[in-house]
């Protein structure tokens, strides 16, 4: 009702009533004041649902706007999946003899054969490996294990590891028969006879013959080794390995004169200039076990080479008598004769 209105509504009731006179203008500025309060509330209202709503406005992103890298849920998505982490397998395919335990945040799972745990995507986990008796672990069969026996993972997404256990390898040496050893590089054992060792399957082991004394190395009985004092095996199997030595060989040489033996001797029989020089009688001497030996025989003035005897190979005598040749191979104790005479013309 507007003011007018309402002033013209009291005076009409005032005059057709018999109550007491009534302050026209008194009640005109009260409905005044009232109206005015009540538009002055709703403006109020009115002012501020209207800066509410464009503060709410300014704040939301615009779909139509490129440039807004504000996500909107897609249709039909639950935004509240995203609260459930994601799952990841890990699969543990072991071969050989031993197994691998897994240990997480659910507690430990035994893997002896191929098992799989599933697990939260991120989650830690450690794998412990246990060979059996007379085994190693060889390779984990994933780059991130590089440990012995133990592995620690973040699982990031589906994986799937093959742990290989192999038996250990036998390495049976031998030296003999005669002076020498063979020393084990790795932990610098020396072996002097008869040894045994456990290595894990696939050590590669180097071998080296010592020769002792005048003992000579012969070889070894491993065909990649050939003659080599040095030996190399990769233990992929169970594997012996024989290094050969011998002592020395005696050598006896006799120079023989026929017939009589003048003062300054007959001849003389040489290994070698300085090696050996046996001018009378018999003259033992060592020498290096397998050596391939060439004996020289030299007639003294007025004698003759006769023939060469005992173990000699070939033996040669110059057509003049006055020098000849024997050879032979000291792979056993051996004994040369050079028999001279005095020349008959």
């Amino acid at each position: 009702m507007t003011p007018a209105r309402w002033e013209q509504t009291l005076r009409q009731r005032s005059r057709g009533s018999d109550a007491p006179a009534v302050d026209h203008r008194r009640l005109l500025r009260q409905a005044h004041r009232a109206i005015g309060w009540r538009l002055a509330r709703a403006w109020t209202v009115s002012l501020l649902a209207g800066a509410l709503l464009f503060v709410a406005g300014a704040a939301l992103p615009d779909p139509d706007n490129d440039d807004d890298d504000t996500d909107f849920p897609a249709e039909g998505v639950d935004e509240g999946a995203d609260d459930e982490p994601a799952e990841v397998t890990l699969a543990i395919v072991p071969s050989g003899d031993g197994s691998v335990r897994i240990t997480d945040d659910d507690g430990e799972l035994d893997c002896p054969q191929a098992c799989e745990r599933t697990v939260e995507q991120d989650s830690a986990v450690v794998l412990t490996a246990t060979p059996g008796p007379a085994a190693d672990l060889v390779e984990w069969g994933y780059d991130d294990c590089d440990d012995p026996l133990r592995c620690e993972l973040t699982v990031r997404q589906d994986i799937e590891l093959q742990p290989r256990f192999e038996p250990q390898r036998w390495l049976i040496v031998t030296a003999g028969p005669g002076a020498g050893v063979v020393r084990i590089q790795e932990d610098e054992a020396a072996c002097d006879a008869t040894c045994r060792y456990r290595f894990t399957h696939g050590t590669t082991v180097t071998l080296e013959a010592v020769e002792v004394d005048d003992a000579a190395f012969h070889g070894w009985d491993l065909a990649a080794c050939a003659g080599d004092t040095t030996c190399v095996v990769t233990l992929d199997r169970d594997t012996a390995a024989t290094a050969t030595f011998h002592a020395p060989v005696e050598l006896a040489v006799t120079v023989e004169c026929s017939g009589f033996r003048p003062e300054g001797g007959c001849g003389t029989v040489q290994i070698e200039p300085g090696a050996l020089h046996c001018a009378s009688g018999t003259c033992p001497h060592q020498v290096s076990w397998g050596s391939d030996l060439t004996l020289t025989a030299v007639a003294a003035e007025r004698f003759l080479l006769l023939e060469w005897g005992g173990d000699c190979e070939t033996a040669t005598v110059d057509e003049d008598g006055t020098t000849g040749t024997c050879t032979l191979t000291a792979d056993t104790d051996r004994s040369v004769t050079a028999t001279f005479q005095v020349r008959l013309f």
